[in-house]
């Protein structure tokens, strides 16, 4: 990773670092549903996304405002079907002057050679 600009030899850890960084954009500009769609269509019909933002950090999404982020990096199972990304996000509280840096690890598996967000470990 080099500014905005990754690169690597394993094709599905930058399908996976652009997926990540693009979600966290939607999360950022609260586009929800366009964040929904990393997830399969059984988390999309059975998971509130907004919601398990407000339970992560423990404000609601509208108060959240994300100033920053990174991806920090991606690991890939032995056999290139799951993905670990790190994650930091300095973020401001709106309803209060705090702002706070936070560790997130995002999980994600391949199905039928598509990346998908494992919603439960997640959010």
């Amino acid at each position: 990773t080099l500014g905005n600009f990754h690169y690597s030899f394993a094709p599905g850890k930058d399908i996976v670092y652009q997926q990540m960084m693009k979600f966290i954009q939607n999360i950022q500009f609260k586009n929800f549903k366009e964040a929904a769609s990393y997830h399969t269509d059984k988390d999309q019909a059975e998971k509130d996304i907004p919601r398990l933002i407000e339970k992560r950090f423990i404000v609601k999404p509208e108060l959240l405002d994300i100033k920053t982020f990174d991806v920090l990096g991606v690991e890939l199972n032995s056999d290139g079907t799951r993905a670990k990304v790190r994650t930091q996000w300095h973020v401001k509280l709106l309803n209060s002057d705090k702002t706070k840096d936070v560790d997130i690890i995002f999980y994600w598996h391949k199905i039928n050679d598509k990346w998908f967000m494992d919603l439960q470990s997640s959010l």
